[in-house]
């Protein structure tokens, strides 16, 4: 006699089918998300670079005065 399956993981009941879904599109959000991370933490450091630059500019620029010509 063939062992009993599950019909929990079964895909030809409908239960089986949105368990199948539900674990596909998990496990490509989180690849999705791996993908997205790299992206991210180029994104803040230059952000922070860019702050760090900006901290550095003088209060106050100095521009010549226009030439009368």
């Amino acid at each position: 006699m063939a062992p009993r399956k599950s019909p929990f993981f079964d895909t030809a009941t409908t239960l089986g089918k949105i368990v199948a879904f539900l674990g596909i599109s998990a496990l490509c959000g989180v690849l999705a998300a791996g993908l997205l991370v790299p992206a991210a933490a180029v994104a803040g450091v230059g952000a922070t670079s860019s702050l760090e630059y900006f901290d550095k500019l003088p209060a106050e620029l100095n521009t010549n005065p226009l030439s009368q010509g």
